[in-house]
């Protein structure tokens, strides 16, 4: 980080700070470390200027290198270091169903789904197939916070600090409220209230066709299979899964309206949940084949692969598209640096490290 390996004297000085973010795998011997750097350096003497210099470290070896200087880029290595890099690890689970409590691969799942993160690094998982609301502290260590929500799908933080849960399963007989408020802390933890109550009257989507101009004020506003959602200061981002899959946005004073459509990206179904980024670019997940990997929508309306592979599957830690999953349903941002990733047919909760 102080640029001794670029110069055997003191021709080069640093120019500015050095930006860096490095991850280290303490999984393997020796630990590994993966990373990006950034920095300035400025020669002494008749040569002047200054020297930008963009890296990547890969193994704890540098893997690529840029130098620009006056507007021209010089590279040092075959690849160039890419904008933006994500390590995946396993936070808890493993490949087997079931449900137990417990740290890390002791505690399993029965296809988590819905995830949300709090400002204290504890993640909820909606555990779909166990009907529950699962818990997990920063050490990996899971907890059951209520065993009341009847097939639980997605999971947000409200503005006054409790948990929102919707409900994929809505029956007519009552019961089964779409949407509930659940009690985080305190006492009255667990505690749950609707937010929205089942009325009797079920709603199909299979009467109008398509759903190509539905944004608005409800009645004429709507937003049908509507799946994973994200609140963010009063906004509410909803993960539509068809007709068509979009990315639809619900705004402070109740308007509806459509950010994305991404059936070209994935096929005609199956985006499930989403999480908006720091910089308002926002992650989505689908599980339909051919859309294994972790999506993003750029501010400039560009969806790009962050992690995985579209088109193969597995359960593989590593950087970037090395890395591996299999119907994906969950994924939510910590607000700093974290993606959390339910990782559904592999039964695990994955975690993405954003290096920006």
């Amino acid at each position: 980080l102080t640029f001794d390996n670029y110069s055997t004297d003191d021709s080069l000085f640093l120019n500015g700070s050095v930006a860096y973010n490095f991850i280290v795998d303490d999984t393997v011997s020796p630990p590994a470390v993966h990373g990006l750097y950034r920095g300035g350096v400025a020669p002494r003497g008749t040569l002047g200027g200054t020297i930008e210099v963009h890296a990547q470290v890969k193994n704890g070896q540098r893997a690529s290198m840029t130098l620009t200087t006056n507007g021209t880029k010089f590279s040092l290595y075959r690849e160039e270091p890419p904008s933006f890099l994500s390590y995946v690890t396993t936070l808890a689970g493993t490949n087997k169903s079931g449900y137990y409590n417990g740290a890390g691969s002791q505690a399993r799942f029965n296809e988590p789904q819905g995830l949300t993160v709090d400002d204290e690094g504890t993640v909820y998982v909606a555990d779909r197939k166990n009907n529950a609301i699962r818990e997990i502290t920063p050490d990996g260590t899971v907890s059951t916070l209520t065993e009341n929500i009847s097939v639980p799908y997605d999971l947000g933080i409200s503005p006054e600090d409790d948990l929102v849960v919707s409900s994929e399963l809505i029956s007519s007989s009552g019961g089964h409220d779409p949407i509930s408020r659940i009690v985080r802390k305190g006492d009255l933890k667990g505690f749950i209230t609707p937010i929205i109550e089942t009325d009797g009257l079920l709603c199909t989507v299979y009467n109008y066709f398509p759903y190509e101009n539905c944004d608005g004020r409800s009645p004429i506003g709507w937003i049908p299979y509507a799946r994973g959602f994200d609140v963010n200061d009063g906004m509410t981002l909803v993960a539509q899964w068809a007709l068509p899959p979009s990315i639809r946005a619900i705004l402070p004073d109740g308007y509806i309206m459509t950010l994305q459509h991404t059936e070209s990206d994935c096929g005609f179904q199956g985006i499930n949940d989403l999480a908006l980024g720091k910089n308002g670019e926002i992650y989505f997940v689908n599980y339909q084949p051919g859309c294994y990997g972790i999506l993003v929508l750029g501010t400039d309306g560009v969806i790009r692969t962050l992690a995985g592979n579209l088109s193969d599957f597995g359960r593989t830690d590593g950087v970037g598209e090395e890395a591996r999953f299999f119907g994906s349903e969950g994924i939510t941002f910590d607000g700093v640096r974290y993606l959390y990733v339910a990782d559904t047919f592999n039964r695990r909760v994955r975690r993405v490290i954003l290096n920006q």
